[in-house]
């Protein structure tokens, strides 16, 4: 739960964030772009492309090389 809280206090009133924007450069999204939909054990943002929705799902490094 803190890695949630953590990403959803980054998320602004219009629902975009600077840590999903730096993921979202890597497939040349615009700063702004990717909106947060919703975070459990990954994180979730909307993209658009040409008035269709694309998902961007991301984990955090420090996270994804964790063994369970």
């Amino acid at each position: 739960m803190t890695e949630i809280d953590r990403l959803k206090r980054t998320v602004s009133e219009a629902w975009d964030s600077p840590v999903a924007d730096q993921v979202a450069a890597r497939w040349g999204y615009p700063a702004g772009t990717a909106r947060w939909w919703r975070s459990s054990a990954s994180h979730v943002f909307v993209l658009p492309d040409n008035g269709r929705r694309r998902y961007l799902r991301f984990v955090p490094a420090r996270i994804a090389g964790r063994s369970t």
